[in-house]
Parts: C-alpha cells; sequence; structure tokens
C-alpha cells in the first residue's frame, strides 16, 4: 500500500457559470511515501486559472504564488488532473490531507470541469487532521492546525 499526502492552493472568486463562489485549484503539491513512511516521490503542478485571473491578495500573501507565475507556468486543471492521476498509478493508494477541505475543493473542480464531482484518483483516504487530533487526545470541535499539531507531536 502507497500513501500519498496532497496539499492544494485554490483562489476564490465569482463564478458566473455557476452563479457563486467558486474555489479555483492554482496548485497541486503531493509526496508519495515509501514502505517506511519516508517520502520517494514528488508531485507539483500550477494550474492556470479559466474562472478569474484576479488572484486575490490573501492568497498571494500565503502562497507567493504570482499572476505572471500562473500564466507563464500554469497548464490547464484538465491537463493537472491527467498528469496527477498518472503519477499516482496503479495500485492501492491512501490519499492523506490536512482535514478534508482539499478532497472538498477538488470535487468541487472535478464538478465544474467534467461536471462530476467524483475523484477518479481516490479509492482510499484519511484525514491526517483528525487522525492526529485523536491521538493527541485534542477536542475535535476545534481544528488543529498543522503548525500546532507537529508542536504537540515535538516535530
Amino acid at each position: 500500500m502507497r500513501f500519498v499526502v496532497m496539499d492544494l492552493e485554490w483562489n476564490g472568486a465569482y463564478c458566473r457559470q455557476t452563479r457563486g463562489y467558486f474555489n479555483e485549484i492554482i496548485e497541486i503539491g503531493a509526496v508519495r511515501l515509501d514502505g517506511g513512511l519516508l517520502p520517494a516521490a514528488e508531485f507539483h503542478a500550477v494550474i492556470r486559472p479559466q474562472v478569474s485571473s484576479e488572484l486575490s491578495s490573501i492568497v498571494r500573501d500565503l502562497t507567493s504564488i504570482t499572476p505572471e507565475e500562473l500564466e507563464e507556468q500554469g497548464k490547464p486543471f484538465p491537463a493537472a488532473m491527467e498528469e496527477w492521476i498518472e503519477w499516482i498509478g496503479d495500485g492501492e493508494t491512501v490519499i492523506l490531507t490536512w482535514s478534508t477541505t482539499d478532497l472538498l475543493v477538488m470535487m468541487e473542480n472535478c464538478r465544474y470541469y467534467y461536471d462530476d464531482d467524483r475523484l477518479p484518483f481516490m479509492e482510499r483516504y484519511a484525514d491526517l487532521q483528525a487522525y492526529c487530533q485523536q491521538r493527541i487526545g485534542t477536542d475535535s470541535s476545534q481544528q488543529m492546525g498543522l503548525a500546532a499539531a507537529a508542536e504537540a507531536l515535538s516535530i
């Protein structure tokens, strides 16, 4: 069994097509872990926004991604998804994220681009935030940040 830790960055904007707020993925980052849970391979894709060319200042400050980087290095979401699915490959893989938010945003993007919110790359999933909070023994009604969890675990 393989484990893939996934992290997304997205930009929120109003979308005329959906008549509402849309969280458009602008970056996918991931690490595949080996049998000893050590990093074995990395994936990175910059995605050119199609819904809004305006990148919020909050996203720019948080990620250091620039509109120029998205325009010059970004690829369309469907092309990035093809690469992502190929990188994950065949075989039993567990996708790991910090909370469920990244998966919900990925589903939202699949619904927008493919008219299907099914995630074609995912058969198994684990929420590392929920797992860490359970292991640490913190109240699950209060979401713990990754930095706080690492500190609590002396990592």
